[in-house]
């Protein structure tokens, strides 16, 4: 898991994510998650509501601003949790494969909104404590 993640999952509290996100994620850390989910810059950056050329401008900045950044890590705590819950590549495979439990949708794809993500998280809780899909 990348350092990104693990972050994430020590969190304990919504709190200690104020002021990382209110200064702007840097660049790594969007890198780092379309490594660690294996998927092209594009479609993060998509999945976070940025296009082309505004990612363009965060490289050349190196930090996203503070709603970019929630929308980031929107993505890296449904990751964290899959990845908790079914370890690394068990974890990246379910995030982009259909889900019944989500009427069918990829996990991924639902994280544009926080509503998709809450109900991500919700499933995936479920999981964990052994209901099934």
């Amino acid at each position: 898991m990348s350092n990104t993640s693990a972050a994430v999952l020590e969190a304990s509290e919504p709190m200690s994510m104020v002021l990382p996100l209110r200064e702007g994620f840097p660049l790594s850390h969007f890198l780092g998650l379309v490594r660690e989910i294996g998927i092209p810059e594009s479609r993060l950056a998509d999945l976070i509501g940025i296009a082309v050329r505004t990612l363009a401008r965060r490289k050349e900045e190196g930090r996203f601003r503070t709603d970019e950044s929630e929308r980031l890590w929107r993505v890296e705590r449904v990751l964290a949790m899959a990845v908790s819950l079914l370890g690394s590549t068990g974890g990246r495979d379910w995030l982009l494969r259909a889900c019944p439990a989500l009427q069918g949708n990829i996990p991924l794809n639902l994280c544009d909104t926080e509503a998709g993500a809450r109900q991500i998280e919700l499933v995936l809780s479920r999981l964990a404590e052994g209901i099934p899909q």
